[in-house]
């Protein structure tokens, strides 16, 4: 991915993982940078 241009102004660097909702209809409700520790599980899938 590489960078992220963020609405205050600032550039996040050397990006590999994005978290992506989208919406029913398949356009993109939000999407934002993630850690490579944060935890991307998809909608509805069950973790105890």
């Amino acid at each position: 991915m590489g960078r992220v241009y963020h609405r205050d102004g600032t550039i996040t660097e050397n990006v590999t993982r994005i978290n992506i909702k989208r919406k029913p209809d398949g356009t993109l409700r939000y999407a934002y940078p993630v850690t490579d520790t944060y935890s991307l599980k998809r909608e509805g899938d069950k973790y105890e």
